[in-house]
């Protein structure tokens, strides 16, 4: 009925900006995400535009005779949409699992279909995509992007090349200007795609081109995807199941500190990653990573306090940035490099290759009791996690009682004692986690 299409479009008119701001956030969420799996990717996003809507809506109303406003939603399912352009094919496997981890998946539909395939009379696929119809999950969002949550977003995944092919595929095929498309029309758009084939076949032979170089045991990490596909693949050669798709959420600052510390390479690295006793927090690989190369030589603390982000990141000045940030992350080093000489004292070769550096069992060995353990891994360290990752507003005076308290422990560890729970409440400091 054309009264509910135009009632429907005149609703999406008023929603427009909220389906854009929704369609933003996923995008700029998915876009971080990639960079941190080491996924080279143009992401861009929309809302449908409104003329685009009208359109659709009025056609397949001729067809499917509208009756009521939620037979248009149910029909129409890219009000907000997210298109990944990715750079080598094979990258899309690490695209489609990481959205399958940590995306709810409504739907989702390979190109071309077994049915179009068989129908077609070219002689090359035709448009090659995932396309995914997903909702943010609740536990994983922000309380201020919580209300996008029940918001269905498309997302398109296919390769550079095919993105663009498709773009000129539709509008010479299905938004004709003058005429229908001619055989020989036809017969170019097939060629084309032909060769779209062929080169996408060219760039996944330069990725592994690249993955080889990579595999040169002395040879510096050129930027920070060749990092992170570095240590990704250290992390899946391990088997650690608990991960689904692991990110390095800090990605350009940890490339930024192990260059400084000329350590961005293959063979420094990988002796660091044979150390780390990985958790099941995938989200938390770089800041892991930071921890072990702090407790091998806690004077690397200058290196990553010269590496912080400026001012704009702060509600205070530099000069108290520095200060402030330079004493927690020395006596947070310090305090890892304790826990690590510990263990290399105390657990045997084999247990001293997978130590995590917070465990309980650890910290008690120590000499800690469980109410001081609790300060440690409830206060201290998410603030020094927080921190790693960039994402911070800090205020001054609590950051500094903070290092005061952090102070106190290290010398009950190097003197193994019992301390009160109560010292623990004034290390509650105000983090705001930006998204």
């Amino acid at each position: 009925m054309i009264e509910i299409v135009n009632a429907f479009v005149l609703s999406y008119k008023r929603e427009y900006d909220y389906y854009y701001a929704a369609a933003k956030y996923c995008a700029e969420r998915i876009e971080a995400d990639l960079k941190g799996i080491g996924v080279r990717a143009i992401v861009t996003y929309r809302a449908k535009s409104i003329d685009s809507l009208t359109k659709k809506l009025v056609n397949r109303d001729q067809r499917l005779d509208y009756q009521s406003r939620e037979d248009v939603y149910s029909d129409i399912v890219d009000l907000s949409g997210i298109r990944i352009a990715i750079y080598f094919p094979q990258d899309e496997n690490l695209v489609t699992a990481y959205l399958e981890n940590d995306y709810q998946i409504v739907d989702k539909k390979s190109f071309p279909s077994e049915q179009s395939s068989s129908e077609s009379s070219r002689r090359f696929p035709g448009y090659v995509a995932e396309h995914y119809r997903i909702k943010l999950l609740p536990e994983s969002t922000g309380s201020a992007a919580a209300r996008y949550c029940e918001t269905l977003i498309e997302i398109q995944i296919a390769s550079v090349l095919m993105h663009g092919w498709s773009e000129v595929e539709h509008d010479i095929i299905y938004k004709p200007q003058d005429a229908k498309v001619t055989e020989q029309e036809a017969r170019i758009l097939d060629q084309i795609n032909g060769m779209v084939i062929a080169c996408e076949m060219a760039l996944d032979n330069l990725k592994f081109t690249i993955d080889q170089r990579l595999n040169q045991k002395r040879r510096p990490f050129s930027n920070s995807y060749e990092l992170a596909s570095f240590v990704l693949e250290h992390v899946r050669h391990r088997a650690i199941d608990k991960f689904a798709v692991p990110v390095i959420s800090n990605l350009d600052f940890l490339f930024e500190i192990l260059t400084i510390d000329e350590m961005n390479t293959p063979e420094s690295l990988g002796k660091l990653l044979r150390t780390v006793g990985f958790t099941g927090r995938s989200n938390l690989v770089g800041e892991q990573i930071i921890e072990y190369w702090l407790a091998e030589n806690p004077t690397r603390a200058e290196v990553m306090i010269n590496a912080m982000p400026g001012e704009n990141s702060l509600v205070m000045s530099y000069e108290e940035v520095a200060r402030n940030l330079g004493d927690f992350f020395r006596a947070y080093a310090l305090l890892l490099s304790i826990i690590k000489q510990y263990s290399d004292q105390k657990l045997s070769k084999n247990k001293q290759k997978i130590y995590k550096i917070m465990n309980q069992s650890r910290l008690q060995a120590l000499g800690l009791n469980n109410e001081s353990i609790e300060g440690i891994i409830v206060y201290v360290r998410p603030l020094a996690l927080t921190l790693m990752s960039g994402k911070y507003i800090i205020k001054v005076n609590e950051l500094e009682r903070t290092m005061i308290e952090l102070d106190k422990l290290i010398s009950q560890t190097q003197r193994p004692c019992t301390f009160s729970a109560g010292v623990w409440e004034a290390t509650k400091v105000a983090v705001i986690l930006r998204g």
